[in-house]
């Protein structure tokens, strides 16, 4: 893991966000990069003249703060940090972002609005249309080494092997341990269909070491969400297989309110 991208918006949460990725690129050893997107604010007046100051004045305080964050994180955690201002939308920007860095993980901030309700828009969009792997950090997630990790798999669909180097160097860097997961139906039969995929995993795995847990649920998020509750767990991990797994957890509407298992830091591991 060379390079963290990290989306801010100046917000607590956004800050929240930030810290967990310094404390993550001092475990491993890469940078990260803050990328602030904006809009234009549009003209008081038709004229090229009031949209040059307009535009001009919103580019100079939106550098102005995020290089006030870079020195932020330069100083706390003696990592070395970049980043820029652009204006465009979001999605669109951080995507591309991404791929021109060479991003190994995006980090992003989950927030919730005055009733707690979970606020999914942004996170949940970059899931469905970024390649790159992304870390979901809640607002009030607690900014700690990560020591037990729970990996949430399906073997009918593992196909890639480098999807897992985000989630093997965190288990390495930071010694943690790691549990697989596997949620199946209450009575399903054993399904021959999976078992190439099992051993496959257990290959890719290999360079860790980790206890394999099997527990039975009709409801996928219902049985990961039970486990979590009675395990120790600092972080959870998904792959996302064309999406088969996000659905299923999170559903298809972006707008709904995630479950409690957001309030845990939540990577999601990309499936290529």
């Amino acid at each position: 893991m060379k390079k963290i991208l990290v989306p801010v918006d100046f917000s607590q949460a956004s800050r929240n966000a930030s810290e967990y990725a310094a404390l993550l690129a001092k475990a491993v050893g890469a940078e990260i990069h803050l990328l602030h997107v904006y809009k234009d604010l549009m003209p008081a007046t038709v004229g090229p003249e009031p949209w040059t100051v307009t535009v001009s004045g919103l580019e100079s305080k939106n550098e102005i703060r995020i290089n006030k964050e870079i020195e932020f994180l330069k100083k706390k955690y003696s990592i070395n940090v970049n980043g820029d201002a652009k204006r465009g939308l979001k999605i669109n920007s951080i995507k591309k972002v991404a791929k021109e860095i060479g991003a190994d993980v995006i980090v992003m901030a989950m927030k919730s609005d005055k009733k707690g309700k979970i606020l999914a828009g942004t996170p949940l969009k970059a899931i469905r249309k970024v390649n790159t792997s992304v870390l979901i950090i809640s607002e009030n997630t607690a900014v700690l080494p990560v020591k037990n990790v729970v990996l949430a798999v399906d073997f009918r669909e593992v196909n890639d092997s480098s999807c897992y180097d985000p989630l093997i160097e965190i288990v390495k860097k930071f010694d943690a341990s790691l549990r697989v997961l596997h949620v199946e139906e209450k009575g399903a039969d054993i399904n021959a269909a999976e078992m190439p995929g099992k051993l496959e995993l257990g290959r890719m795995l290999g360079k860790v070491s980790y206890w394999y847990d099997k527990i039975e649920n009709d409801d996928v998020e219902q049985g990961i969400q039970h486990f979590v509750q009675d395990h120790p767990t600092d972080l959870l991990v998904i792959v996302a297989h064309h999406h088969n797994i996000f659905e299923k957890i999170f559903g298809s509407d972006l707008t709904r309110s995630i479950s409690v298992t957001i309030k845990l830091p939540l990577l999601i591991l990309k499936n290529k």
